[in-house]
This record gives structure tokens, C-alpha cells and sequence, in this order.
């Protein structure tokens, strides 16, 4: 009973201290809604962007790679990265 007990204090400080975030973060997320989204976009301009995502289907690959990041360069000036992924590697 007493291993059983303690086995569940260990699991629970290892929850806490995973929900847990520091100050920086606090203040980093806080700055980020503060901004106008002009001020968003004129920091984000000439950056690279990657979305990791299921590489499974041709379709998609190609909506990313023939609209979407055509679209993200010409409107934001992002260059757009797709990552394709395994579902083995996704649901890790």
C-alpha cells in the first residue's frame, strides 16, 4: 500500500511540474497578444515557415506546395517548408 501511495505522490510532483511554465514564457506569450497584427506580419516578413504534416496524401502535398505556399510568399513574404511525416512519427 505504502509503495502504491508513494508511486502516486512521484507521479503526481512529475505532472505539477510539467504543467508548470516560468515567468519568461508568461511574458513572451503576454507580448506576443499585445502586438497589432501589422506588427506581426512586418516581424514575420522574410521568414521561413515549416508545418510538420501527414505527407500521405498527393492532394494535400500539392494544395500546400501549389497554393498555399505560392500564396503565403506572395501576400506575407513567408517561405513555406512542408515537412511530410509518417503517422508512426506523428502519433509519438
Amino acid at each position: 500500500m505504502r509503495k502504491v501511495l508513494y508511486l502516486m505522490i512521484v507521479i503526481l510532483m512529475f505532472l505539477l511540474a510539467a504543467c508548470g511554465s516560468d515567468e519568461k514564457e508568461k511574458q513572451n506569450f503576454s507580448s506576443v497578444t499585445k502586438k497589432s497584427w501589422a506588427n506581426i506580419e512586418s516581424k514575420a516578413e522574410n521568414t521561413k515557415v515549416r508545418i510538420f504534416m501527414w505527407g500521405g496524401d498527393e492532394g494535400i502535398n500539392q494544395y500546400m506546395d501549389e497554393w498555399v505556399s505560392p500564396k503565403l510568399k506572395e501576400k506575407y513574404n513567408l517561405t513555406l517548408e512542408r515537412v511530410p511525416m509518417d503517422t508512426g512519427e506523428i502519433l509519438q
